[in-house]
């Protein structure tokens, strides 16, 4: 990425280069390779040359948009609007079958046993997906997935309209699991293809951008998911939005199967590097704590799981309380749309430092969370789920821009692969507890879940930045600049 300014006694058509004998940037120092030297700005300030042109300011098209534009030019703009597009069922299904049966069976906690039964089998179904990924047929397995998921989706719906005559017993929470198990998690399988796209094109320069781009697509799908879902349950039902759910996912897995981009060779899916037999026990001591360090992001998905889930669910002893439980997905859309709009933002500014984003947005998020209490009508909690919106969707940015600083190429994708299937299991993880806490203490208990949760992210955080800078963690060449890249593409603010 050129800074527009040029050096010194050279001709109009020659550009800026980078001697061999220029050091590497450290690791969390991002030094643009083509700005002029110290020397340089110097004259440039004192001399005010007309031939030195001062670095022209990014436009605010260039920062929310200039990721999406860098890709399209790598992928088409298709691909990357299917990446959004695949991920919408995984977020309308849970949201409507939890309205369905917590209208129907008048309890808030069978409502959150089978949204939270399905997003635990969203996170058997990733792990599913990833054991499949590197088969040279894998597209056979997102298909044989499909298809289970449209009979297990028509057995839940047949059996939730029988139980709705009979409300007081056991609901089939089972059925929910199987669901959510069957339903291929197409939003990795976006994931794990990158690496091939990358590869194929011969641009290895854009692991991090994809990362960024794919949590965006995560916070947009928070927000479009929901708002279909919570218009679908005000106009025809929730049981409609659980079919329309089923629908959209068949759509999405044809559109993606016959994509170009489907017959790739699939690369780039390691979860682990196995280590030489012959290291010493301070290797491998070393070795345990790089691992650990590299696992803290991964465990701060999990803790951003467990901060949505208690707040749906204390969304729904809201509404309870108020009478307006088919309106909790449009609800829970403001949430997602702030998340949405913080995350674009901050991805477009491309943090160097995603680590000190991630403090800064877990301490807002805990400040955020401390407002469920104050809310007395739907507005004020409207306000509420947007300032927590906003505090954290630039976390996820964060939390998935740290992977490709720390962990090897070949980790990358892995890795945030298993981040996502964290981030279902504490989504279902706070569905189930913020249930129990509700049926003994009410919505004022449950409150305090997305507190607990913000404040285990923000403990995380601190740990991570705390064993990173004890723990010498062996950089990919994907920190580093390269001539023709873009350092902060690869490193983040």
């Amino acid at each position: 990425m050129s800074t527009g300014s040029q050096p010194e006694n050279t001709t109009p058509s020659a550009g800026p280069s980078v001697g061999p004998s220029s050091p590497d940037p450290e690791p969390g120092d991002a030094v643009p390779a083509e700005s002029p030297s110290a020397p340089v700005r110097s004259r440039i300030q004192l001399t005010g040359s007309p031939g030195l042109a001062a670095e022209p300011r990014p436009s605010w098209s260039e920062i929310l948009f200039g990721d999406f534009r860098r890709l399209q030019s790598v992928v088409g703009r298709w691909y990357l609007v299917l990446t959004l597009l695949v991920r919408l069922p995984s977020v309308v299904m849970p949201l409507s079958v939890m309205v369905y049966v917590a209208v129907a069976s008048g309890s808030g906690s069978w409502g959150a046993l089978c949204a939270a039964a399905i997003y635990l089998g969203h996170a058997v179904s990733t792990g599913i997906t990833g054991l499949y990924a590197p088969w040279k047929y894998f597209q056979w397995g997102i298909l044989v997935q499909t298809v289970l998921q449209v009979l297990t989706v028509l057995w839940l719906v047949q059996t939730l309209v029988a139980r709705a005559h009979d409300p007081f017993g056991p609901w089939p929470w089972y059925l929910c699991l199987l669901v959510g198990a069957a339903s291929p998690q197409l939003g990795i399988a976006t994931r794990l293809r990158w690496p091939s796209i990358l590869r194929h094109h011969r641009d290895q320069s854009l692991p991090a951008l994809t990362m960024r781009h794919d949590a965006v697509m995560d916070a947009l799908a928070m927000v479009l998911g929901a708002l279909v879902a919570g218009v679908i349950a005000i106009m025809a039902g929730s049981l409609v939005g659980v079919m329309a759910g089923s629908g959209l996912l068949v759509i999405s897995t044809a559109m993606l199967l016959l994509h170009p981009t489907a017959g790739l060779p699939v690369w780039g899916t390691a979860l682990w590097v196995s280590s030489s037999k012959n290291l010493n026990r301070a290797e491998r001591r070393r070795r345990r704590s790089r691992r650990i360090v590299r696992f803290l992001p991964v465990l701060g998905g999990g803790c951003l799981g467990l901060l949505w889930g208690s707040v749906q669910i204390g969304l729904v002893y809201f509404a309870a309380s108020i009478d307006v439980v088919e309106s909790i997905g449009a609800q829970f859309a403001a949430l997602g749309l702030l998340s949405a709009i913080s995350a674009v933002i901050t991805a477009g500014f491309g943090i160097r430092r995603p680590w000190n984003l991630w403090i800064l947005c877990a301490a807002a998020s805990v400040l955020a969370t401390m407002l469920m209490s104050v809310p007395s009508g739907p507005f004020s909690m409207l306000l509420v789920l947007a300032v927590i919106g906003a505090a954290t969707g630039p976390t996820l940015v964060a939390v998935f821009g740290i992977v490709p600083i720390i962990s090897p190429r070949r980790l990358t994708t892995g890795l945030s692969a298993i981040t996502y299937v964290l981030i279902q299991v504490g989504m279902a993880a706070g569905l189930v507890l913020a249930a129990w806490l509700g049926n003994y203490g009410g919505y004022q208990t449950v409150a305090l879940l997305p507190v607990m949760a913000s404040t285990l992210l923000l403990a995380t955080a601190f740990l991570f930045i705390d064993r990173r800078r004890r723990v010498a963690l062996d950089m990919p060449a994907s920190a580093h600049w390269a001539p023709g890249g873009d350092f902060s593409t690869s490193v983040g603010m």
